[in-house]
């Protein structure tokens, strides 16, 4: 039991630990500056277009948002060399697949089309290319300094960028911390990249915060008491924001399918059309300007007082149509701010038909429901509606809402590239195994038997570790030590360095028996479970069986204890004797 225990680490490992952590904080700290820097210029030149456009006549906004679409779409073929409209898609695939590069062309065109768009008034949010801005300066650092960081995970600079810029965007550093390591996976978490990820949200916040300031987004009034009743009509809204996202789920898989087939003109022809009839309805039911672009105003709008039911659902279905509009058009832009807009509208149309006072409760439990659901990220979802209205009062409703919604969305998601929480290896056959990123050890069907012989070899089944990829046994002498499964492939290698290359996990490993164990410290296993027994082909030993051991002063084997002591054929077996377990000679004493 002892060997499978911590051993005492060495102290020039701790050392070589705490100058790789160090290097790689350091370096979070500059990228999440930098993400900060990136996020500043890119806000301020949407809004500074918004604004040109704000007090125009009801007229234009049929035709300033389509004419940005159009706009983008030139920019994109153009200065972006014909890239894909992806923002935070990227991030995802970068995340998941080390290569590639996030620069050059399509990174010049997707952040000078989304400029354009979203200052013209389309339904997108910010926060897409602020994350593609934040994870390309973690991507272009990390690659630009090799020496430093050849060998530590490829991801540990790129989360670190798109915390920086989500923190930045929204001004709530907490969120982007937990979003940059949420949001790659469905119902897990990046956890070896979550101190890059502190690291770079709260340097990209202080760098947004001192040049334009760090006002919360939608700023909350009224009471903030929750009652027991409040609680349950929580899981109503959370139980329909649930289905609200799946529905949006589905229309945007469909319009990015749309933005890929088909002429350019037909599809931008149809895209134009419904952008601009939902910009003009979004403004007529709203009755008043500001309400077009990302849809900050238009949470702000939801939060007041004296709202029509009739324009609540009009405006909630025009900008969720407008969305998935500019989404086939091609335009390259966020889908996190259109679910925060559609659960404000969502829960103040919950909280109107069954008569509540409260005009700002029911919305930001919309907002913490349709957010959680759409990109999975519930503990993202409910720390952003704290940050972003400053009233932690809101966090319990909002954590119900966000599980009954999550219960609703099944397996959808807004984004395709999200990967669900990685399996052991060899636990199912086929895909489920394949999932499974890297073995580390063996299932047990290697063990050699006591007597030396070579174990007999299973026939292999689909999804199998191939031969060539069993690891070695120790050499003779050597103690072997248990080998940990890494489920989910995201374990940070600046772990390694100091390790020797064994990688550390959480949760379930695969002991060398083939039992599965529970990690109950770092490395560490509650213990061996005994081999099992299994049926190997007889094999002639090379050297004579070794003479048995002495028998002691007093000592009478029984017969059937010990295999070298000759029976005579028809003696009783040790079955048919009771189970005593003293010798005869001392059974009349």
């Amino acid at each position: 039991m002892w060997r499978f225990l911590p051993s005492t680490p060495d102290p020039e490992e701790l050392k070589e630990l705490g100058r790789a952590t160090r290097e790689v904080l350091l370096v979070s700290a500059l990228v999440g500056a930098l993400a900060g820097l990136a996020a500043v210029v890119f806000d301020w030149s949407v809004f500074t277009l918004l604004e040109l456009f704000r007090d125009f006549p009801l007229w234009t906004a049929a035709i300033i948002p389509p004419a940005g679409m159009l706009a983008a779409h030139v920019i994109m073929r153009t200065i972006g060399g014909g890239a894909s409209p992806s923002t935070s898609d990227e991030y995802f695939k970068r995340f998941h697949q080390e290569g590639g590069v996030l620069g050059g062309k399509p990174f010049r065109g997707r952040v000078i089309a989304s400029i354009v768009a979203l200052g013209t008034g389309n339904m997108l949010g910010l926060e897409g290319p602020a994350i593609y801005l934040g994870a390309s300066a973690g991507s272009t650092v990390q690659r630009r300094l090799p020496r430093l960081f050849g060998r530590i995970d490829h991801r540990l600079l790129l989360v670190a960028g798109a915390a920086g810029g989500v923190a930045a965007v929204f001004r709530a550093p907490a969120t982007g911390a937990i979003f940059a390591i949420e949001s790659p996976y469905q119902g897990d978490l990046a956890h070896s990249s979550l101190l890059p990820a502190l690291i770079g949200a709260s340097t990209g916040y202080v760098t947004f915060s001192i040049i334009l300031g760090n006002e919360p987004l939608f700023p909350v009034t009224g009471p903030a008491d929750v009652m027991v009743p409040q609680l349950a009509i929580a899981l109503l809204v959370g139980a329909l924001a649930g289905l609200v996202a799946r529905w949006g789920a589905s229309a945007i898989a469909l319009a990015k399918r749309l933005s890929t087939r088909g002429p350019d003109w037909r599809r931008l022809l149809l895209a134009g059309v419904v952008i601009s009839g939902t910009s003009v309805a979004v403004r007529m039911a709203a009755d008043t300007s500001g309400v077009l672009g990302p849809g900050y105003g238009l949470v702000n709008w939801a939060l007041e007082d004296n709202r029509a039911i009739w324009a609540l659902v009009v405006i909630l279905v025009a900008r969720n149509l407008g969305t998935a509009a500019a989404v086939a058009g091609g335009i390259p832009g966020g889908l996190f701010v259109p679910l925060v807009v559609a659960g404000a509208l969502l829960g103040r149309l919950t909280g109107e038909l069954i008569g509540s006072n409260n005009s700002t409760l029911f919305p930001v439990i919309g907002i913490a429901a349709v957010l959680g659901a759409g990109y999975r990220v519930p503990l993202a979802s409910v720390m952003f509606v704290a940050e972003t209205t400053g009233r932690p009062g809101f966090v319990v409703p909002g954590l119900l809402a966000a599980v009954a919604a999550e219960l609703m969305m099944g397996n959808h998601s807004f984004t395709a590239y999200q990967k669900k929480a990685q399996l052991i290896a060899g636990q199912r056959g086929g895909l489920g195994a394949q999932r499974a990123i890297e073995p580390l050890s063996s299932d047990g069907s290697d063990v050699p038997p006591p007597g030396g012989a070579p174990p007999a070899r299973r026939p292999r089944r689909t999804g199998d570790t191939p031969i060539s990829e069993v690891p070695a046994r120790p050499a003779a002498g050597e103690t072997s030590r248990p080998k940990l499964v890494d489920q989910r492939n995201d374990t940070s290698e600046i772990q390694q360095l100091a390790t020797g290359g064994v990688r550390q996990s959480t949760g379930e490993v695969r002991h060398l028996t083939g039992e599965m164990k529970t990690i109950t410290g770092q490395g560490q296993v509650e213990g061996p479970a005994p081999v099992e027994a299994t049926e190997l082909p007889a094999v002639e030993s090379p050297l004579p069986p070794a003479a048995p051991p002495p028998t002691l002063p007093g000592e009478v084997a029984r017969r059937g204890t010990h295999p070298w002591i000759a029976h005579d054929e028809g003696a009783a077996t040790s079955d048919d004797e009771p189970n005593d377990p003293f010798p005869e000679d001392f059974d009349h004493t």
